[in-house]
């Protein structure tokens, strides 16, 4: 009898065990479970928002930029001088044939009120002279003597006139790419105006004698 009931006892300490041992497991499974679910939850949180980055199509593409042309290489002196000859050639051409407004057309345009109504003024008018004679100022290598002014050359023309008075003219000849000749006549003036460019543009063509 005593046997039998240390038997049913160990029995049931067994099952206690199981039962015990199975509990312990079925937490720890929970357990693990939870801390899973926890975890996955956190790193859902602290996930940055995903950025929409439309893909390039033929319409967002950046229009590529055109490249401004590139400065045209300035010219030697020689290639300079020539085209300078060309255009004081051409001006005195229209002083010989006593054609202002033609001579008119080798200057740069005024700007100021007053220098406009003088243009006016003279364009109108044919010169009261014509030409006897006229030469280029060259230095000793036969180029034309030359002194450097902003954006061009001041050069000088020996003129005698029909009216009987021969005189130095200067003039200043600024690079221009809408010139036919690459140069327009921006100062015209005699020798007494002749370093005294302060003066501005109301007496560029004084050297006309009106």
């Amino acid at each position: 009898m005593r046997q039998k009931g240390f038997a049913v006892f160990s029995l049931l300490l067994v099952v206690a065990i199981i039962a015990i041992v199975g509990f312990v497991v079925y937490q720890n499974t929970q357990l693990r479970s939870s801390i899973l679910e926890l975890k996955n939850t956190v790193a859902n949180n602290n996930k940055l928002p995903a950025t929409n980055t439309p893909k390039p199509t033929a319409t967002n593409l950046a229009t590529p930029t055109a490249s401004p042309s590139p400065t045209p290489s300035p010219k030697s002196f020689e290639e300079e001088e020539i085209l300078m000859r060309k255009t004081l050639a051409g001006f005195e051409m229209y002083i010989g044939a006593s054609n202002t407004a033609g001579a008119l057309s080798f200057f740069t345009p005024p700007k100021s009120t007053s220098a406009k109504e003088r243009y006016e003024n003279i364009r109108s008018k044919n010169l009261p002279y014509g030409l006897k004679s006229w030469s280029f100022v060259v230095d000793y290598s036969q180029k034309l003597a030359v002194e450097e002014v902003k954006g061009g050359y001041r050069v000088r023309v020996n003129e005698c006139r029909t009216n009987g008075t021969c005189l130095i003219l200067f003039f200043d000849l600024i690079r221009d790419l809408g010139a036919e000749n690459g140069f327009l006549v921006d100062r015209y003036y005699t020798s007494q105006y002749a370093y005294q460019n302060n003066l501005g543009e109301e007496i560029k063509y004084q050297g006309f004698g009106f």
